[in-house]
């Protein structure tokens, strides 16, 4: 059962939602979760609606392959700037959940100056008005299965839903950012067409537009 806890920070109150996958989230983990997760959201709070924490183990004594490691995966739902996620791997769940705070207050950081720079930010320091607060509809997702033995066919082991946003390539890459993925699925603010930015190997950002949603050539 997800243990929910609202901290305290400085800056108000955070709703923190604790689960665990392959480990039992005790008094003492949850109370550690809460207090280095409140700290790394600490003045963000009025821009947030909910963090969630997911804590988990494989290898080692476990069950499953390899050496034994911990993961701290956050998930932050914000006001007016979608989601931000962070996570880390270490050999020691405290670690992991140390590393992660740390990670996530200076992802938390990069979005505010981005918002504020829009007018976009709701709350210490952010300009009046800006964008509508809307519903930030959470991506489907399922727990991992650990003990699953890896395969060498392909194999969809995962599906997620979103709802594509009409934003410009730059706010897609400054998205991609937030969310410490790869790659952001987006609609094009201009042409209305669906496109994909990625992070490039070497430097910057790619763009893929297809073919069909390029615009006619004047």
């Amino acid at each position: 059962m997800p243990v929910i806890a609202a901290a305290t920070t400085g800056a108000g109150t955070v709703r923190i939602i604790v689960k665990g996958r392959k480990l039992e989230v005790t008094d003492a983990i949850k109370g550690y979760v809460e207090k280095k997760i409140a700290h790394a959201l600490d003045h963000y709070a009025s821009s947030i609606k909910a963090a969630e924490v997911t804590l988990s183990v494989r290898g080692g004594d476990t069950g499953t392959k390899g050496v034994k490691q911990q993961k701290t995966e956050v998930t932050v739902f914000t006001l007016r700037n979608g989601v931000v996620r962070s996570e880390v791997v270490a050999d020691s769940l405290y670690a992991s959940i140390d590393l992660v705070g740390d990670k996530l207050e200076r992802k938390m950081q990069k979005v505010k100056e981005i918002a504020m720079n829009k007018g976009k930010w709701p709350g210490r320091g952010g300009g009046k008005g800006g964008a509508k607060i809307t519903e930030v509809e959470p991506s489907v997702t399922e727990s991992l299965d650990l003990d699953k033995e890896v395969v060498l066919e392909p194999e969809i082991v995962r599906t997620k839903y979103f709802r594509l946003e009409a934003i410009t390539p730059v706010e897609a890459a400054e998205r991609l950012e937030q969310l410490g993925h790869d790659f952001h699925v987006f609609r094009d603010q201009e042409t209305g067409g669906i496109q994909v930015v990625y992070k490039r190997k070497e430097y910057g950002y790619g763009l893929i537009v297809p073919l069909e949603e390029q615009k006619p050539s004047e």
